[in-house]
């Protein structure tokens, strides 16, 4: 493999984060952003809540504690000044001091960057496809993607990927740009994800997933809208998207139409959307972009003083072409039919040493689907206690909730401890 990246010694702070994901989950998004958290480490003196609550490794209760700590003793004047933080403890510490900086607001502002990682890889042994004429094209495996800041308030990126097989250099071209005209607006334009409530209305193809660390991964850390650069192929939106802060209140507005893989039953209907990516053969190829989903919604929250924060969101999509999905015995919940409605709202309440949060929501249909929990930080003792309840009939192709089918949010109702 020849691979354009930064490398970091054994115990780096990825190796100790990524440690919290089940073996086989998805890594990418977090790797990457763990990445540009390094070049672009967050501001501990100008950092709002949200921002520091979404770095991995740090707790809510945690952030909450930087901002009481700023408001109290003043600005920061050196990273290690976070070991005097309450509940803050040394392991935290050594994973979040390179994601995070102390420079002067008016530095980071005028500061660019630039960020380019290229990745070539293939095989040793030539793959069976190769050998046997499956597949005609080159075998390796190649991925450009370019990241970029100019002032602090322009940010763009740029992804091409192939897999193994494909033709064309850039067989996935994904692009975004955002801009922040003034401090409390930001538009979007190209492609992008939402990261919403707990996932159960809106969020992107990733998240952790149930593993070792018991606590971490139950609550999600909703960041709203972002640039996409994941190479996961079909659920990204196309279009263009804001988000307002005035006063307690925020509000998200999107509008997308994206081209999607789908397998074809005639011109006009499909049977499934194809999620692999690959367009190796003729009959792969076919899938190609063969569905257009066209997205409106918007989302409203408002942050009170106490900590309570309570949001609606709303979403609709239509497709060019009929979903058939004609395994009815075996598929019988599936999605049927050209669109979908989902809408939901959320809430998170963070006290002292405990926090409250969940999610409802229902598709077009009737399906329901619900998650509430509470985290109890007492340290050294952490409890996490969730309760999810998705129905069989819940139908969002824009959900990931958190469950034993990490991001699936169908058919599936337990506790977790």
């Amino acid at each position: 493999m020849i691979c354009q990246t930064p490398s970091f010694a054994q115990d780096s702070v990825e190796e100790k984060i990524l440690e919290k994901q089940a073996e086989g989950s998805e890594q990418s998004e977090l790797m990457e952003l763990l990445f540009w958290l390094r070049e672009n480490p967050v501001n501990l003196n100008t950092a709002e809540l949200q921002t520091l609550a979404a770095i991995p490794g740090l707790t809510v209760k945690q952030a909450i504690e930087i901002l009481k700590y700023r408001q109290k003793q003043g600005l920061f004047s050196a990273v290690a000044e976070l070991l005097n933080v309450p509940e803050m403890d040394q392991e935290t510490f050594e994973n979040v001091r390179e994601l995070v900086s102390v420079a002067a607001s008016i530095a980071t502002t005028k500061v660019s960057h630039l960020h380019f990682r290229s990745r070539v890889s293939g095989r040793l042994e030539r793959p069976k496809g190769f050998e046997n004429g499956a597949f005609e094209n080159s075998a390796q495996k190649v991925y450009n993607r370019l990241r970029f800041e100019l002032s602090g308030n322009i940010k763009g990126g740029l992804l091409l990927e192939k897999d193994s097989g494909e033709s064309r250099f850039d067989d996935l071209r994904l692009f975004y740009l955002s801009a922040a005209p003034r401090k409390n607006i930001q538009v979007w334009f190209g492609h992008f994800q939402l990261e919403i409530g707990q996932g159960l209305v809106l969020w992107g193809p990733y998240g952790l997933a149930k593993s070792s660390a018991a606590v971490f991964p139950t609550r999600k850390r909703a960041r709203g809208v972002r640039g996409y650069s994941s190479v996961d192929e079909n659920s990204a939106f196309l279009g263009g998207a804001a988000s307002l802060k005035p006063g307690r209140f925020e509000i998200i507005f999107f509008a997308s139409q994206n081209k999607l893989d789908a397998t074809p039953v005639s011109d006009n209907a499909v049977s499934t959307f194809s999620t692999t990516g690959f367009h190796r053969n003729l009959t792969e190829k076919n899938k190609k972009d063969f569905v257009i989903e066209s997205a409106v919604g918007g989302r409203i929250k408002y942050n009170s003083s106490s900590g309570l924060s309570i949001g609606a969101t709303f979403y609709q999509s239509s497709f060019d072409k009929t979903v058939q999905n004609p395994d009815f015995a075996r598929k019988r919940f599936s999605f049927r039919g050209k669109d979908n409605t989902v809408a939901g709202f959320d809430w998170k309440w963070q006290l002292t040493n405990i926090g409250i949060f969940g999610e409802a929501a229902q598709s077009k249909n009737g399906g329901r689907a619900v998650l509430a929990g509470s985290i109890f930080d007492f340290t050294p003792i952490k409890l996490a206690i969730l309760y999810r309840n998705y129905q069989k009939d819940f139908q969002n192709f824009h959900a990931f909730g958190f469950g034993e089918s990490n991001g699936k949010t169908q058919n599936e109702k337990g506790y977790y401890l």
